[in-house]
């Protein structure tokens, strides 16, 4: 199965990694270009990708800590996980990536992302503009803190412009030999 958020998707490059209805099916999700998002969708998505109860971000504010966990749903897919990211993954993207980066259930595929990772409340003014405003840290489950930093891939592969006027990603080819690797090695 191949997910992506991403214009620079290419199915033609994903002809390689196809599912089956068995545990060694694959994955792989596209967070380039993915600016913000909905925390439940988020959560409940990486749900599906768990097998055990999981710490997937904590979120330090002024005088508290809160755990988010995942709590994986019945069924839930096994096999090999690949996320591809980009310098224009941010915010949920980041926080989706990254926790699942940490807790060591995905290959992350790509150039490092934007940093731009923080816990914020909107607050539209009397002029009818809108104010953000930060109160809280993300911090993935080995604790490292995304904002200021992203998320640094496994496997840094840039996109050029002359491959993608070829009709090729050289991100998706990445994350598709990484598939296959995990699935040769049995993971």
């Amino acid at each position: 199965m191949i997910f992506s958020f991403s214009a620079a998707y290419s199915p033609a490059a994903a002809s390689g990694a196809t599912s089956s209805s068995d545990s060694r099916r694959s994955s792989s999700f596209s967070s380039r270009k993915l600016r913000n998002g909905i925390f439940p969708v988020r959560k409940g998505l990486a749900e599906h990708l768990v097998q055990e109860r999981a710490l997937f971000w904590s979120y330090k504010e002024r005088d508290s800590v809160r755990e988010v966990y995942l709590e994986p749903v019945e069924d839930a897919y096994g096999g090999p996980l690949v996320v591809l990211i980009d310098v224009m993954s941010a915010s949920s993207a980041e926080e989706f990536s990254g926790a699942l980066q940490a807790i060591g259930r995905a290959v992350v595929v790509g150039e490092r992302s934007a940093g731009i990772c923080v816990v914020a409340d909107m607050l539209e003014l009397p002029n009818g503009a809108v104010l953000a405003y930060p109160y809280g840290q993300t911090r993935t489950a080995d604790g490292t803190v995304l904002e200021g930093r992203g998320v640094i891939p496994d496997i840094e592969v840039a996109l050029d412009r002359t491959s993608l006027l070829q009709g090729r990603d050289p991100q998706l080819e990445a994350a598709i030999k990484a598939v296959q690797n995990r699935r040769s090695a049995g993971r």
